[in-house]
């Protein structure tokens, strides 16, 4: 197939989009390597709470795209991205003037529930034709990757300088001015009418989909994932604190995640031409070998750089992959629901991951990385029943 080029008139969708989760990613991403630290400085921290406040912005995540998938398919992804973008901005200023650990948890779960991930991904992938879907998606990548090495490296930079509390607030503007942007700036989309079949025959579609092998060999691969990544994330930046200090860590991060979109760069091109099942299965195989890594629970900068490329490097893989996929065969009538679905299991993976690392970093660490390892497994023994794909947008 010859290489897609992203049409001049839905250039300016994709990049609103981007503008969207890439903002979200960076008011996000700019505190996390801080939050399970900042939440113990609070009133009634701890650890556990630490853990929690890390891994809870994940759970309402995963919990609130469905029915923000749903809503979608219901108003369409203009007015689902503005709701969630107001919601992320309401946590992100209770976050600012929060003093006490479970008001901090509780503005976490705000920010999560605005979820605007599935709609989002539904909106890009109904309005842009097939052949240029998975370059779309790539380009949104590559921006919320960006937008993550930005904060990873900028945030224990900025901390030397200011405070957690004022990266919220920081944080809270930026999103509000991407939000005055699509507000202003973006058309509506247009949105069938629901009508009596379309509901009906929604649990239809959902029996169908949830019978499909393929469908549920994705959502096992993007709940693994994230599972890796977020309790990863949790795990390497406790290393680098030991090793190196909060205000290093841009050291190992930001090039690991550099290096991680490069990487889904060149997956994206392998999975337009129908490698999904090999990029899938490599992306497994990473994560296994991250896993026996971090068992080694060393605390070498080169190892820890490693160990976080191929972690970032299998996240960002699928975080491209599971939507490209899934859009290239959805029913257009139900795509923000099925793809509230995927992202579901994703968040709840992310959630998961960080919430047990938490709660078994200081006295079952061991426990922890080896559920890490069997997961990664997990992934790479899913990605071995996967059948072969046709080429993307065909």
């Amino acid at each position: 197939m010859s290489k897609s080029k992203i049409k001049k008139e839905n250039l300016i969708l994709v990049i609103v989009i981007a503008l969207a989760l890439g903002s979200r990613q960076l008011a996000m991403n700019i505190v996390t390597p801080f939050v399970a630290y900042y939440a113990q400085t609070l009133l009634f921290g701890s650890l556990v709470l630490g853990g929690i406040a890390l891994g809870i912005f994940n759970l309402t995540q995963g919990f609130c795209q469905v029915p923000f998938g749903n809503l979608y398919d219901k108003i369409g992804g203009k007015k689902v991205v503005l709701i969630g973008l107001g919601m992320l901005i309401c946590g992100l200023f209770l976050s600012f003037i929060s003093n006490n650990a479970y008001v901090y948890v509780l503005s976490r779960a705000l920010q999560g529930s605005g979820a605007i991930t599935s709609a989002a991904y539904s909106w890009l992938s109904k309005s842009v034709p097939p052949e240029e879907r998975a370059d779309s998606i790539s380009l949104v990548g590559v921006v919320v990757g960006l937008a993550s090495a930005i904060a990873l490296g900028g945030g224990p930079v900025l901390i030397k300088f200011i405070s957690v509390k004022t990266l919220y607030l920081a944080s809270t503007i930026i999103v509000s001015l991407v939000f005055l942007f699509v507000l202003f700036f973006v058309k509506s989309d247009v949105v069938e009418n629901t009508k009596k079949e379309k509901i009906e025959g929604k649990g239809i579609y959902l029996k169908k989909i949830f019978k499909d092998k393929k469908f549920i060999s994705y959502l096992i691969i993007a709940f693994s994932a994230n599972y890796i990544g977020i309790a990863s994330f949790f795990l390497i930046p406790e290393y680098l604190k030991l090793s190196i200090g909060l205000d290093s860590m841009w050291k190992v991060l930001t090039p690991a995640i550099l290096i991680s979109i490069v990487i889904m760069r060149v997956s994206t091109k392998f999975i337009k031409k129908g490698h999904i099942k090999r990029v899938a299965f490599l992306a497994g195989i990473g994560t296994i070998i991250a896993g026996l890594l971090l068992l080694t629970e060393s605390r070498n900068l080169l190892l820890l750089l490693i160990e976080s490329i191929l972690v970032f490097g299998a996240y960002t893989v699928v975080t491209a992959l599971i939507p490209t996929v899934i859009n290239d065969f959805v029913d257009n009538k139900f795509r923000g629901l099925v793809n509230g679905i995927a992202n579901g299991c994703s968040y709840l993976g992310s959630f998961l991951g960080a919430t047990i690392s938490g709660l078994l970093f200081s006295n079952h660490l061991i426990i922890a990385l080896i559920i890490i390892l069997v997961i990664g497994i997990m992934f790479t023994c899913t990605t071995l029943i996967m059948s072969n794909e046709k080429k993307v947008g065909v």
